[in-house]
């Protein structure tokens, strides 16, 4: 993940910084604002790591948060399949909602 990516996924990421280095603070962590350069700043400095180390911890933690998010999201045919099966009428109702607002914004100005 680079460092516009983890800007831009701060609030989601934000709470798993906090587990994974519990002596960040709320503040630590609010001031970092997605950088990946004052993270490893921080972390160096909370944790006494050389700079390679903290870099590499927080490379670590970048390669787990990712591997977590691809799970999820390998896993999301299986959910819609098991939501499907279990409210078949919700799901034809909101596939047809979604055919309806799509038309409308699909629709040619005539």
């Amino acid at each position: 993940m680079n460092t516009d990516v983890l800007a831009g996924k701060w609030n989601q990421v934000r709470g798993d910084l906090q587990r994974w280095w519990g002596k960040l603070s709320e503040d630590d962590i609010e001031q970092l604002k997605g950088n990946v350069d004052r993270l490893a700043g921080l972390v160096q400095e909370k944790y006494g790591y050389t700079r390679e180390r903290a870099e590499q911890e927080v490379d670590r933690f970048l390669d787990q948060y990712n591997r977590n998010v691809y799970a999820i999201v390998r896993n999301v045919p299986g959910h819609v399949r098991q939501t499907v099966a279990r409210y078949p009428w919700a799901a034809v109702a909101t596939g047809l909602g979604l055919a309806f607002v799509a038309g409308l914004l699909l629709k040619p100005n005539r």
